[in-house]
């Protein structure tokens, strides 16, 4: 049954213009409600899913092409791999990633400038994919990835506007945003544990920092999704040179992750201030040297219980920062 969908589905991808993007949303309505079934039989059946690339190059470059998109939500779905695992779905992830890397990088900067969001968010899902493949995959796109072209960052700080109806529906999950697929996009590169690709990432200009700016807005579950991701695969990654650490945790970094700490969810002011404690209070991080910026950070936390909870534990660390903030003696 599902292999002769399949074959039929490959067939009308082929075909017509109206017909395809049917198909193709079909499809794409399947995945959403979680059914799988039809695309790994697509995959069987097209390891190298040559017609949904077929399909993407004939489209027009126009961002508003509505099959492009279905056709990168597809893609993103195969990379994911939530579908059967073997050793012809491995390959053809491994395929489908390193033909995008090759030959569509292009097609996806243009798609990035678009303030379409539906695009913008299957964009960065078939990039987060491409990340997810393997390491050296990772790699080879945090290399050939231009991450300072113009209109990329500014997805970092892309939110959803909840529309009235969207306020009064709560029986509706919230909808994930785009700021939310750059956070997954920006943190792949850290899964993988490897020293040289995670200093890299954390090196590259308002990629990790562009979800650290006004991440106390975010919601409580993708805010502690960060902030855990920083503190195991960042802070407590003992392979990971002392030096990448502390070129990240500078002043700004401290400081909107310690914003995190008047959280009104328990579960996210609890792990921001185990990272902070965990960052702030080791003195291979903070040597004698940093003691400056690490007292102006604490001077600015609020007089909240935990904002103060973290003082006490960094003025106990170091006591010298306690002098330095004793007013002078007229």
């Amino acid at each position: 049954m599902e292999s002769e969908r399949a074959r039929t589905l490959a067939n009308e991808l082929q075909g017509e213009k109206q017909r395809a993007e049917a198909s193709l949303a079909g499809l794409c309505a399947e995945l959403r409600s979680g059914e799988v079934q039809l695309l790994n039989a697509y995959v069987q059946l097209s390891p190298q899913c040559a017609e949904l690339f077929a399909l993407w190059q004939r489209q027009e470059s126009g961002d508003g092409n509505r099959i492009a998109a279905l056709v990168i939500e597809t893609l993103a779905s195969v990379l994911e791999g939530g579908f059967d695992e073997g050793a012809r779905t491995a390959k053809t992830r491994q395929g489908v990633a390193g033909r995008i890397l090759s030959e569509h990088l292009q097609l996806l900067y243009r798609y990035l400038g678009t303030e379409r969001d539906q695009l913008l968010k299957a964009c960065l899902r078939l990039l987060t994919g491409v990340s997810s493949v393997s390491q050296s995959m990772s790699s080879q796109l945090l290399r050939t990835f231009n991450f300072a072209h113009e209109g990329f960052a500014r997805l970092s700080q892309r939110r959803h506007q909840a529309s009235k109806k969207d306020k009064g529906n709560r029986k509706e999950p919230p909808k994930v945003d785009t700021r939310t697929f750059f956070s997954r996009f920006a943190t792949s590169f850290l899964r993988w544990k490897d020293p040289s690709l995670t200093s890299a990432a954390l090196g590259i200009k308002d990629l990790i920092g562009g979800v650290l700016r006004g991440l106390s807005q975010d919601p409580p579950q993708e805010a502690l999704a960060f902030v855990r991701d920083i503190l195991e695969l960042v802070v407590r990654q003992r392979q990971l040179p002392r030096q990448t650490k502390v070129f990240f945790f500078n002043a700004f970094a401290l400081r909107n992750l310690a914003s995190l700490l008047g959280s009104e969810d328990k579960q996210v002011s609890s792990t921001a201030s185990t990272l902070l404690r965990e960052v702030c209070c080791n003195g291979s991080l903070f040597p004698a040297s940093k003691d400056a910026m690490l007292l102006d950070v604490c001077l600015e936390l609020r007089a909240h219980e935990a904002q103060q909870d973290l003082v006490a534990a960094v003025l106990h660390s170091r006591p010298r920062l306690h002098l330095q903030s004793e007013p002078e003696e007229i």
